[in-house]
C-alpha cells in the first residue's frame, strides 16, 4: 500500500481531488476555544502585556497561542468540501472539543452527513480548573467551565449516505459502508463476561414486558468464542490497569507510560 501526504490548506487542496474518492476521513480540526480569545483578544482591544511570564500575550493569540484555532470546523461549507470526495458510505471520524463538538456536529449534519451515535476518548491525565467560591460559608465548592476533572474528548462519527437501494448493494459498488465488527471484537474466549440479553433465554424476574431474557450465548452480540462486540468507547492504556483514584501515585503509572512509548517507538519504527 503506498501513501501519498499532501501537504497545503484542505481547502484549496479539496477541491482538487476526484469526487467519491475517499473511503474514509479521520481528523482532528481545531477546537475553536474562543473563550480565551475572546478575553485577553477582543476585537479592537489593546495588545495584551507580557506581564512576568507572556501568558496573557499568548493567550490573546487563541489556545497555545496558536492562531490556526478558529471556527473552520464549525463550517458547513468546510465538511460539503470533505462530503463531495468521499464514496457514498464512508465514514467521517472528527475529533472535537468537550465544549464546542456540538458546533461542529450540527455543521457535519448540515452539510449532509448521517450523524452516528458519538466515540468517547477516556483519559486520566485531564487537570480541572476550578475555581474557589471564596467564602467560608460554601467551602469545597467551585465554579468554571471545567470544575470537574476533563475526562473525556468527543469523537463525532458521520457517514455519507448511501448511493445504492441497499448497504449490501453499496458495499459492493463502492467498497465503503460497512464496519469489519468482528476484527474489532473485544476478548477471544469464554472469559469473556456475559451481557443481558434481549432476544433469547428465559425471561428475567422484575422484567414486566419479558423484553429482559437470560444470555444463552448465541446472540449476535456476543458469542463466547470471539468476543464481545465492540462498543463506542476507548480507554487510555493506564485507565485500564489502576484505580484512578491512585493514578499519580500507583507503582504502575510510570511502567505503563514506559511500555506506551516503547510501543510507539515500535510502531514509528514498522512503518518506516
Amino acid at each position: 500500500m503506498s501513501t501519498i501526504l499532501l501537504h497545503g490548506d484542505m481547502l484549496k487542496l479539496l477541491p482538487t481531488l476526484p469526487e467519491n474518492s475517499i473511503d474514509s476521513v479521520i481528523t482532528d480540526p481545531p477546537y475553536n476555544l474562543e473563550s480565551i480569545g475572546k478575553r485577553f483578544g477582543k476585537k479592537d482591544a489593546a495588545p495584551a502585556q507580557h506581564g512576568t511570564d507572556g501568558a496573557f500575550a499568548r493567550a490573546s493569540k487563541g489556545f497555545m497561542g496558536m492562531e490556526w484555532d478558529n471556527d473552520i470546523a464549525f463550517r458547513p461549507e468546510t465538511w460539503m468540501a470533505v462530503y463531495r470526495v468521499m464514496k457514498p458510505g464512508a465514514y467521517l471520524f472528527s475529533c472535537s472539543g468537550s465544549t464546542t463538538f456540538d458546533m461542529a456536529g450540527y455543521a457535519i449534519r448540515r452539510a449532509g452527513f448521517i450523524m452516528h451515535p458519538m466515540h468517547g476518548w477516556l483519559f486520566g491525565q485531564g487537570m480541572p480548573k476550578g475555581h474557589k467560591v471564596e467564602d467560608p460559608a460554601w467551602e469545597g465548592w467551585r465554579y468554571s467551565t471545567q470544575a470537574t476533572k476533563p475526562a473525556i474528548e468527543p469523537i463525532l462519527m458521520a457517514q455519507k449516505p448511501f448511493s445504492e437501494r441497499t448497504g449490501t448493494l453499496n458495499v459492493q459498488r463502492w467498497g465503503t459502508g460497512a464496519l469489519n465488527i468482528d476484527a474489532c471484537r473485544v476478548g477471544i474466549t469464554k472469559d469473556v463476561p456475559a451481557s443481558v440479553s434481549r432476544t433469547a433465554g428465559a425471561v428475567l424476574s422484575g422484567s414486566k414486558d419479558g423484553s429482559l431474557r437470560r444470555e444463552t450465548g448465541q446472540e449476535d452480540g456476543h458469542n463466547p468464542n470471539i468476543g464481545r462486540y465492540p462498543a463506542n468507547v476507548l480507554v487510555q492504556l493506564h485507565l485500564s490497569r489502576i484505580s484512578p483514584h491512585k493514578e499519580r501515585r500507583h507503582p504502575m503509572w510510570r511502567p505503563c507510560h514506559a511500555r506506551e512509548r516503547r510501543r510507539r517507538r515500535t510502531l514509528n519504527l514498522t512503518k518506516r
